[in-house]
């Protein structure tokens, strides 16, 4: 009968470690990545044809690439799905040319964006890959948004990402990130609403928060 208890016991015991190894293993891990990122405007924000001396000129207007930085806090409950915030700013410069004519003005941009992020590894690795989607929102300022009346507009649009995350230990990862900001941009003034795509290409540290 003891023998049976003690084994009884034994058998629990085991078990116990064994659910709570699982729970541990699905415990909601939060990630904290600041990142330094490269900004990559791939379209003008828009032109108009306009008569000058009876010659018709063309005016257009483009940010030019920049450097930029900013940083992610990333929640992953359980399994392959979570969720991920993300924050950047960069100080580039805006290009307005008028037929032969460049002038280039200081302008920033600055974003977030809120997304849903799957592991499509299954996690027996150091490396992964991470495929997100979700909501952006992205606003500038400047000279040329001072005189097109779009100073500090925010424009609310869709982004898609994908990433490369190296385990460099339990706490660390070493994070290569690259999403596609789409979205449309309105003057405010007589030249069309244009449609946008901002590409940015991150690095950073991703920063395991708890055991």
């Amino acid at each position: 009968m003891g023998r049976i208890v003690r084994h009884g016991i034994a058998i629990a015991v085991a078990g116990g470690c064994l659910a709570a190894s699982r729970l541990e293993a699905q415990r909601t891990t939060i990630t904290i990545t600041p990142f330094v990122a490269g900004y990559l405007p791939t379209k003008a924000l828009g032109s108009l044809d306009i008569p000058i001396s009876g010659i018709t000129t063309t005016v257009s207007a483009k940010l030019k690439n920049a450097p930029a930085f900013g940083g992610k806090i990333g929640i992953t409950p359980s399994g392959r799905f979570g969720i991920e915030g993300a924050y950047f700013y960069s100080s580039t410069k805006s290009r307005i040319s008028l037929g032969l004519g460049v002038r280039d003005s200081d302008a920033s941009v600055q974003g977030g964006s809120l997304k849903a992020t799957f592991r499509a590894t299954d996690g027996k690795t150091d490396a992964d890959v991470i495929f997100s989607a979700g909501l952006s929102g992205t606003s500038r300022s400047g000279e040329v948004f001072r005189q097109s009346l779009a100073q500090d507009q925010f424009d609310i649009g869709g982004v898609v990402g994908v990433g490369l995350h190296l385990a460099l230990s339990p706490q660390v990862t070493f994070r290569l990130d690259g999403d596609v900001n789409l979205y449309k941009w309105n003057w405010r003034g007589s030249i069309p609403n244009t449609s946008q795509a901002d590409v940015l290409l991150m690095a950073g540290l991703g920063l395991k928060l708890g055991r």
